[in-house]
């Protein structure tokens, strides 16, 4: 009786993907593939549909954390929809922020599984940046917040996440003040987006619409627009 030789299993891996576990970019390995097909008939149609759901089980190859994945397939779109992720939740990208201070935002990502203090630190270094590019005064981070919060920049609420923000980047740069851990990491991106949010998505935001109204309203509604008032709704 010989020995068999192991069966060489053959590695798949995705195309290009961000973790969102650990934000590094990079193809994911294939762990696993399942679909949910149903055929369907039709008595005036005499081919025969198939639609369902395809799902993929994924692996980054630098936290070696999973992702799952779904897309939707039918006669319209044999190919499949387009991918949405069922775990982890990815983010909607964060609209308007100045390009450092998105790059600073991407850094700090890239550490966030691998080192809870550094995550902290880093994301203390982008709420640096957003005080320098508001114009804040002050010759601490503190000063600084508190400034932007006297020029209207943001409200006390988001000057009190701006605080909580800045403590735990105390924490996870000095040993002596404690230490943070992974789950203190959905307190910290919860705190960072608030900030980045109110001070650069939310104005943009108001712009896109402002501009789409000016689109979509016929001139001439404008310029009569001060005989309708009372009539909206």
């Amino acid at each position: 009786m010989t020995d068999q030789e192991p069966k060489q299993i053959e590695v798949k891996y995705s195309n290009k993907l961000t973790c969102g576990h650990c934000g590094v970019s990079a193809p994911m390995r294939i762990m696993c593939l399942a679909s949910n097909i149903e055929i369907f008939t039709d008595e005036f149609d005499p081919q025969i549909a198939a639609a369902g759901m395809h799902y993929e089980l994924l692996l980054c190859v630098s936290c070696e954390d999973v992702t799952l994945r779904s897309t939707y397939s039918d006669s319209v779109c044999p190919g499949g929809y387009p991918w949405e992720y069922v775990y982890p939740k990815v983010d909607i990208e964060l609209a308007g922020i100045p390009h450092d201070v998105a790059c600073a935002y991407e850094a700090a990502r890239r550490v966030r599984r691998v080192d809870a203090n550094a995550y902290g630190v880093l994301l203390g270094r982008v709420l640096e940046m957003v005080c320098a590019d508001r114009g804040a005064t002050g010759d601490t981070l503190h000063k600084q917040i508190q400034n932007l919060q006297s020029k209207g920049e943001i409200p006390e609420r988001v000057v009190s996440v701006a605080t909580a923000l800045k403590s735990l980047r105390n924490v996870g740069a000095h040993y002596s003040a404690g230490e943070l851990d992974n789950r203190h990491l959905p307190i910290l991106d919860a705190l960072v987006k608030s900030v980045l949010e109110y001070v650069y998505t939310a104005p943009q935001l108001v712009r896109q619409a402002e501009d789409a109204m000016k689109e979509v309203c016929h001139p001439a509604a404008e310029s009569t627009g001060s005989d309708n008032e009372g009539t909206e709704d």
